[in-house]
């Protein structure tokens, strides 16, 4: 072999040796960058995060709905002793998970005050024959239940009446002077999700003593419990400030006894005792400052529900909204272990007052924290339901649909099934309307909510509400920080 050659081979030796060493060094540094991405990304069902460590765990939201469901709270109806109690538990569950309070407000607490109808004793309604003697008595929320259209009035109204059934709408706007004194039986199919505050203004203007009418969620139909109209001259101009026209709503077997009686000419026995009361309540507030902070991520659900019958028998409102609050506290929890500072604030509020007009957001956005302007906000209404598997992403109809198609993005991306469109039932609107980018997260099972049936065992899927947790992380990773 020749000096050249013997040059060649080990220049070649040099090379290959030179190549196993860069192959070395590209593994060694392959090695280092899993290492640190497993310290600071997490994958939890469906995404990964960037910025949060720790799991969603399911033990931890099943724990709060079925707190906060528990005959402790008795339905959780503003003003009332359970209310305040869930309060304080939210607050300790903030405070566990170490998110502070806003420094502005200086607690956990921005207050306010607002009017609730308080149940003052058992509710009757009966119909009577011709003799005055009670042929059928109606059983209090199984068979029927009060539906105060304009919650800031008494509805204390007692009496015996003739019956007169509706089956036309001319019947309540050209004869009114055959509707006085009367109760009104407001047939199904002049019922539509728009226009009961319309047929109740009828009736009011033609100085009837009450209405019933058929909604009955046990079969699936629209449920109304109390005015949720955002009509700012409904809550200027209600009916009457200091009574308000007795007013039921019956199940479709009730609806059909009473249908049958206002043929034969019976006349309805009533007994409504709901009075007004101003009571001082609060939203909860716990944030995680931004820096700058120049923008603001809001993650809100309501904490209210209906209450207790004062007859034994309470609310628990698991799907609405405990719910809604046992994911907005998860969700701060995996946020607040972040090692990251986010660049936008992210805040978590679970309002009052909303069942009873969306009164705590509506006090919130009048006196708002963050500029409404820069902020986003994720309402939670009744999430994680055992029977319907999608999800709809509803915004408030009043800003750009931006936030809801992002999100809607991210659903699309995790194989999670949804729906989308525009909603004013929740808190999520008095965003809207203030001027911020605001949607709602919610499935609709009507099923068994406003009943003793909302129940966890009946109405929650753990699993599936981790998903949604899963959303609202994915959505806080990608654009707060």
């Amino acid at each position: 072999m020749g000096i050249k050659s013997i040059e060649t081979s080990m220049n070649e030796k040099v090379v290959k040796k030179m190549k196993i060493n860069y192959k070395l060094i590209i593994l060694f540094l392959m090695i280092i960058s899993l290492t640190f991405a497993g310290c600071s990304n997490i994958a939890v069902e469906n995404g990964e995060y960037r910025n949060f460590t720790g799991e969603i765990n399911g033990d931890n939201l099943l724990e709060v709905i079925e707190e906060l469901s528990s005959d402790i709270y008795q339905g959780r109806l503003v003003g009332t002793k359970g209310n305040e109690r869930a309060m304080d538990y939210v607050i300790n569950r903030f405070i566990d998970n170490q998110v502070d309070f806003n420094e502005i407000i200086g607690d956990y607490v921005q207050d306010y005050y607002q009017l609730v109808n308080m149940n003052e004793s058992e509710m009757l309604v009966e119909i009577l024959n011709h003799d005055d003697e009670a042929t059928t008595r109606f059983i209090p929320y199984e068979n029927y239940r009060e539906a105060l259209f304009y919650p800031e009035c008494d509805n204390n109204v007692e009496g015996i009446a003739e019956m007169i059934l509706i089956t036309n709408v001319d019947q309540l706007k050209n004869n009114t002077e055959m509707l006085k004194d009367k109760f009104l039986i407001i047939h199904k199919s002049l019922i539509t999700s728009s226009n009961l505050y319309e047929l109740f203004k009828y009736a009011d203007n033609a100085d009837a003593i009450g209405i019933g009418f058929n909604r009955d969620n046990k079969y699936n139909d629209i449920y109304y419990v109390k005015s949720r109209s955002m009509t700012k001259e409904v809550h200027i101009n209600g009916f009457d400030y200091e009574n308000g026209i007795a007013c039921f709503y019956f199940d479709d077997p009730s609806m059909s006894v009473l249908e049958s009686a206002c043929e034969n000419n019976y006349k309805i026995h009533f007994d409504l005792n709901f009075q007004m009361e101003r009571v001082k309540t609060g939203n909860i507030i716990a944030e995680i400052k931004g820096n700058p902070g120049n923008e603001t991520i809001i993650v809100g659900a309501h904490l209210d529900h209906i209450g207790s019958n004062n007859e034994g028998v309470f609310y628990p409102g698991a799907l609405d909204n405990a719910s809604g609050i046992s994911t907005l506290i998860e969700t701060a929890r995996i946020v607040k272990n972040s090692k990251e500072t986010p660049k936008k604030n992210i805040v978590f509020i679970a309002f009052n007052g909303e069942e009873v007009g969306l009164i705590g957001s509506r006090n919130y956005t009048m006196d708002p924290v963050y500029d409404l302007d820069s902020t986003e906000m994720i309402n939670l209404d009744m999430v994680g339901s055992e029977r319907v598997g999608t999800l709809s992403i509803e915004s408030g109809g009043y800003a750009s649909n931006d936030l809801r198609d992002d999100l809607i993005e991210i659903a699309d991306d995790n194989d999670m099934e949804n729906d989308f469109g525009e909603n004013g039932g929740s808190d999520h609107v008095n965003f809207a309307i203030g001027g911020a980018e605001a949607v709602m997260l919610i499935n609709y099972d009507l099923s068994d909510i406003h009943t003793p049936l909302d129940t966890v065992s009946r109405n929650i899927d753990i699993e599936y509400l981790k998903e949604i947790v899963d959303l609202i992380l994915e959505y806080i990773d990608k654009t707060a920080y």
